[in-house]
């Protein structure tokens, strides 16, 4: 159960990392090795201190409460994130579309690559964005070290692919649906933490 969370967790931590390198991929904006391994050394750290946050919060209440918070944390993240793509689809009746040109918004030089100083802006964005989903899932007990050197992989592998197949429609479905897939999942974790 702990490594189809983690597994789990670690894909969701990176759905965005996915939407950002085919955000640059359609734009033939380029993310070198370097600057991946930036953007992936920046976001696990940022998992791991939001995954620390979790795991002391949880050493000061007993564990059946943090499991409980914990829980209901995830599954009030994936709620959001499907409330949030419904609303926009069905309420405010919004094509969505992908990408959009507000995704570009850290090649500052228009150079065509994402050099170290823009890499480490994206990943310090990359990680606030994660430290929610971070801080419930170490809460629960879910292994630190194994989940961030996980996170590190996916974040690299999923930045890379992304940027490579930037323009293929694939690669703009998954745009489009990252964050109602990621909503289910955090919701479907949330739910077996309560339940087991």
């Amino acid at each position: 159960m702990n490594l189809v969370s983690v597994l789990l967790f670690a894909f969701c931590a990176n759905l965005d990392n996915v939407v950002i390198g085919i955000s640059y991929g359609i734009k033939k904006i380029k993310i070198s090795i370097i600057s991946n391994i930036i953007i992936a050394s920046l976001t696990t750290v940022g998992t791991l201190i939001a995954m620390l946050i979790g795991k002391g919060f949880a050493f000061f209440v007993k564990s059946y409460l943090a499991k409980f918070l914990g829980g209901g944390l995830l599954i009030s993240i994936g709620l959001y994130y499907l409330i949030k793509y419904l609303y926009i689809k069905y309420y405010k009746k919004e094509k969505m579309q992908f990408p959009n040109e507000k995704d570009i918004k850290y090649d500052k030089d228009f150079s065509g690559n994402i050099d170290t100083k823009e890499a480490i802006m994206l990943a310090m964005t990359l990680a606030i964005n994660n430290l929610a989903l971070g801080i419930s899932i170490g809460s629960i007990g879910i292994p630190i070290i194994i989940s961030c050197s996980i996170v590190f992989l996916f974040s690299f592998v999923t930045v890379y692919i992304g940027n490579f197949f930037g323009n293929t429609i694939a690669s703009k479905m998954i745009g489009i649906l990252a964050e109602p897939i990621s909503g289910v999942i955090i919701l479907s974790l949330g739910i077996l933490q309560l339940l087991f």
